[in-house]
């Protein structure tokens, strides 16, 4: 079997994973299918897919400008694999995007919902732009093997044009990369964080696109057995080594002008990070590369080529995720779906790529007729047998790989990725008690508690159900005596636990967020002596056994639900077994009533109803509560 054969084999079953980590995806969600945190909202499909799969894209807008700007026709050999090779990039990058956002659907609304200062907008028209001008530059390739002769030659016209389009956008797109993170002086590691960052990028593109050129090559060459002109490709890296010389003198220069040269040598994993990404993407093939000896062999420009494309790449995902990780204090690393995901992206590109090498004319040596011809499969009259031809056979094997890819990834599926997101238990705590005094605003009128030692002050509630310290301190006595002291408490407290009277709010809304179910049926059976006990609650034996056709709970707990209540329950018999959230709960009481003694004044709500009314307090807290 062929070195390609075995390859695309490989992709094939990266292929079939990926269509069933994408798939649970788009039905459950990014929660699901990721290891993804509102603090680290950003993961690998963001970090390799998009930010750094866009410089290995890069060579193609170089190599553009080297062969059509400069008349390098030496380059001519590779020119076509190059746009081809940044044109798969570009739409992996748009394939991983359009899946890693939110709103999957909506990723075409900045062709018209237009944020003019938006850096991500610019980014977003550039690469749109760009792969359409990248499709332009290809089209020959395929227009060459159709009947459209007359496009041909007006796209062939047109070539220089579109060139110095695509080196404008590209440009553009892969400084603007790095100016997205010059927002976050105080998310980003010191190490990392400059405001020469867009020139950064610029440069580390240039250099990783060309040494991307440079590996692909060597690689098509390796799988096909076909040899390319090693001077070629040794005047390619050794150019590539001063873009790549000149970013890291601009990056070390800046580093030691702004004091903060003593932050490579701090130990830590941000100084060791630094340090060997500096070794792979610069200092080492760099250095290897001004040898005539390794810039000459295939071994050496292959190995350079691995090194640079790692430490860039590196560079990369350190400036858009992993050097932000020690600021945060909060550590990522993806789930296996997410490596499934960025892999089978990759795999994607790479069965494209094969196909059109093996098909078409990308390279002047290989193609149409690389692989074989397929052919109608044959009966053999001695065994008796159909006999499939090599290539029939070799899509037999790649549907088998994809489909192996697919159920493996289908069996280790997380349990969210196949019911969907679960949410996940926050238990209530009970309510504390401290003391705290009256808050005045500058027109003297009260504008909230505070706790406090003082001897003036009241005794009140902490409600702080899930102790993030985002708590209401809650004047139990002042709503009591407003409503109408004891008679009151009907109001709020509106049902009643077996043997209990105003029935705390925590004992049925025992979950933050979650609703819980009021009725434990395990325990009526026991209570009601198993089985025997059925027919308390389900008193018609034909009827089926289930809430709708049970007694009603109030016929045997009299007092369960208060009346007089302000709370209405629910008439829909399957939401009465429920109790909400205890959030939803405490703000569709606490809200509601607000809004009804506290209406709007002049079209604006009332300080009432506002979140900081209840949750203002956060932030001036002085005692501890009890």
């Amino acid at each position: 079997m062929r070195r390609a054969e075995v390859l695309k084999l490989v992709l094939w079953f990266c292929a079939g994973a990926f269509a069933v980590v994408a798939a649970a995806r788009m039905l459950f969600g990014l929660g699901a299918t990721t290891a993804l945190t509102d603090t680290f909202p950003w993961g690998l499909w963001k970090m390799f897919n998009v930010v750094a799969c866009v410089p290995v894209a890069a060579g193609g807008f170089v190599l553009a400008g080297i062969f059509y700007i400069f008349h390098m026709k030496r380059y001519k050999p590779i020119m076509r694999a190059t746009v081809l090779m940044a044109l798969l990039g570009y739409s992996s990058v748009a394939a991983s995007l359009t899946l890693d956002i939110g709103v999957p659907w909506r990723i075409w609304f900045p062709m018209i919902h237009w944020q003019h200062h938006s850096v991500l907008f610019e980014v977003a028209w550039c690469i749109i732009l760009y792969l359409n001008v990248l499709l332009l530059e290809f089209s020959p390739t395929v227009l060459e093997r159709l009947p459209f002769a007359g496009l041909l030659k007006l796209i062939k016209k047109a070539t220089i044009v579109l060139v110095i389009i695509g080196i404008g956008l590209s440009v553009l797109h892969q400084s603007s990369l790095g100016t997205l993170f010059l927002i976050m002086p105080f998310r980003l590691h010191p190490l990392w964080y400059t405001w020469l960052l867009p020139l950064l990028f610029l440069l580390s593109a240039i250099g990783l696109g060309i040494m991307a050129v440079i590996g692909l090559t060597l690689l098509v060459g390796w799988l096909y057995r076909k040899d390319f002109d090693l001077d070629m490709l040794s005047r390619l890296a050794r150019g590539a080594s001063y873009f790549m010389g000149a970013y890291f003198l601009v990056r070390i220069i800046d580093i030691i002008a702004t004091g903060k040269f003593s932050l490579i040598w701090a130990g830590g994993f941000d100084s060791v990070n630094f340090c060997m990404e500096s070794l792979l993407s610069v200092l080492i093939p760099v250095a290897l590369l001004q040898f005539p000896k390794v810039r000459n062999t295939k071994a050496g420009l292959a190995a350079c080529s691995i090194m640079v494309i790692l430490g860039t790449v590196l560079y990369r995902m350190n400036c858009s995720g992993i050097a932000m990780m020690t600021s945060i204090k909060e550590f990522y690393f993806p789930a296996w779906t997410e490596i499934v995901f960025t892999v089978g992206i990759v795999s994607g590109a790479g069965i494209v790529f094969l196909f059109l090498v093996e098909h078409f004319s990308v390279y002047p040596h290989i193609g149409k007729g690389t692989e074989q011809a397929g052919e109608t499969p044959r009966f053999d009259a001695i065994s008796h047998d159909w006999t499939s031809p090599i290539a029939l056979a070799g899509y037999r094997q790649y549907s088998f790989m994809f489909i192996l890819g697919a159920a493996l990834a289908s069996a280790f599926l997380p349990n969210d990725a196949v019911r969907g997101a679960q949410p996940v238990r926050c238990p209530v705590q009970r309510s504390r008690r401290t003391l705290a005094v009256k808050l005045l605003d500058n027109r003297g009128k009260t504008d909230g508690l505070a706790r406090s030692d003082a001897k003036d002050a009241c005794e009140v509630l902490v409600l702080d159900g899930n102790r993030n310290q985002r708590f209401v301190l809650f004047n139990h006595d002042a709503h009591v005596k407003r409503e109408g002291d004891k008679k009151s408490c009907v109001l709020c407290h509106h049902m009643n636990m077996p043997e209990d009277r105003e029935t705390a709010c925590g004992e049925c809304h025992c979950d933050m967020y979650s609703p819980t179910p009021l009725f434990n049926h395990d325990y009526h059976v026991q209570q009601l002596n198993g089985n025997e006990g059925c027919v308390e609650c389900h008193k018609d034996p034909a009827a089926p056994k289930n809430r709708e056709t049970a007694t009603p709970c109030a016929e045997c707990h009299k007092d369960l639900r208060v009346a007089g209540s302000r709370i209405a329950v629910p008439t829909d018999r399957s939401k009465q077994f429920l109790a909400v959230g205890y959030e939803q709960a405490m703000h569709g009481l606490c809200i509601s009533c607000h809004k009804e003694r506290h209406p709007d004044v002049n079209g604006l709500p009332a300080v009432q109803t506002r979140c900081s009314f209840c949750h203002g307090h956060d932030a001036t807290q002085t005692a501890s509560a009890k």
